[in-house]
């Protein structure tokens, strides 16, 4: 954090040469803490560009107004970034098979080397250009430096990074005291910024997480929760509970225009595909265990199917594009081909 008595010099000047990556130019007398010490690993801003970038909006930057008349007061925007302008999976760990389902819907805008992708919100782009020349845009979020710090550079990658004002994170957040408050909630609270320039007149703070900006709720904006499973055009998705022995009560399916995605989330499912051949030749189609968290198992349009609960389970469905009526019954077993896609963990089989 920036010592509470340095002086903030004013932002700099970031230009992001076309053939390379963000320069940051030297800020004589900024009193900012070593930065090695400000990432872990040792690795410096000098090293990484996007640590770069979010170093120096972080500790010696103070948001700059554009040039307005005295009788015009600059408007501060303050942004989140996860969940705002993007969501944020990871690969490796529990939302694995969330981020894979997500990955079928769309695939991510950019992969990060800590092992996360990101799916940025359908006009995010769009939306922070023409804030960013409008207004002055700062990011202040409640996650760590090393964690906000990438999300800033993919959304920010444009000429218009140059122009956000400053990054907030964790650091400069306040613990939620609230008795109610799951542990190690934070809230904003716009006092801290520590710039006089802006206050509850000219800032206004978009967040999709109410009580972390509650202190200031007049001049709040609260956004849904972007997540590209339940927000992708066309794509339906349903939560499904089966208790053990339950079958398909419509027998026999298929879908006629939409292709279909199971993911098991906790027990055993067992889906058949009467018109897939059987693996050695065998009758009655092919059969699909999913047995572990994060199963899941594609199928094509056409693809004839049905399931049975072997034990309690809960499964996802996810459908696309979502049409109406586009499921019918299919009476008997035979004709079509194949086209379904099986992955337990990292590895897939082609089954189809």
């Amino acid at each position: 954090m920036m010592p509470p008595t340095a002086t903030r010099p004013a932002l700099p000047t970031i230009r992001r040469p076309a053939d390379g990556p963000a320069r940051i130019p030297p800020q004589p007398g900024a009193a900012a803490p070593s930065p090695a010490a400000a990432v872990p690993g040792g690795f410096t801003p000098d090293t990484i560009p996007w640590m770069a970038l979010a170093h120096s909006l972080l500790y010696t930057a103070t948001p700059t107004p554009p040039t307005l008349t005295p009788a015009t007061p600059p408007l501060l925007i303050i942004l989140d970034i996860n969940g705002v302008l993007l969501e944020r999976l990871s690969l490796r760990f529990a939302s694995r098979s969330e981020a894979a389902a997500a990955s079928v819907c769309r695939p991510p805008d950019a992969q990060l080397r800590s092992g996360h992708a990101l799916w940025l919100r359908p006009g995010a782009g769009r939306f922070v250009a023409a804030m960013t020349r409008r207004h002055v845009v700062g990011v202040w979020s409640s996650a760590k430096l090393v964690n906000v710090a990438p999300l800033v550079d993919v959304v920010w990658s444009g000429p218009e990074g140059a122009d956000l004002a400053f990054v907030r994170t964790r650091e400069q957040c306040r613990l939620d005291v609230d008795p109610d408050a799951p542990p190690f909630s934070t809230e904003k609270v716009l006092a801290d910024l520590g710039d006089p320039r802006f206050g509850v007149t000219n800032t206004v703070m978009v967040d999709d997480t109410p009580s972390k900006v509650r202190r200031q709720a007049a001049n709040a904006v609260i956004v849904p929760e972007y997540a590209v499973l339940t927000a992708a055009a066309g794509v339906e998705v349903k939560w499904s509970p089966h208790p053990a022995g339950a079958v398909n009560a419509g027998g026999v399916a298929a879908n006629r225009v939409g292709t279909s995605l199971a993911l098991l989330v906790r027990g055993h499912h067992r889906l058949t595909f009467p018109t897939v051949p059987a693996v050695g030749g065998g009758p009655g189609g092919r059969v699909v265990d999913l047995t572990r968290e994060g199963d899941y198992v594609v199928w094509a349009p056409g693809v004839a199917h049905t399931w049975v609960a072997v034990a309690d389970s809960a499964v996802v469905t996810v459908r696309w594009p979502s049409v109406g009526g586009d499921q019918v019954a299919v009476e008997r077993a035979g004709g079509g081909d194949g086209g379904v896609t099986r992955e337990r963990g990292a590895s897939a089989e082609e089954v189809g």
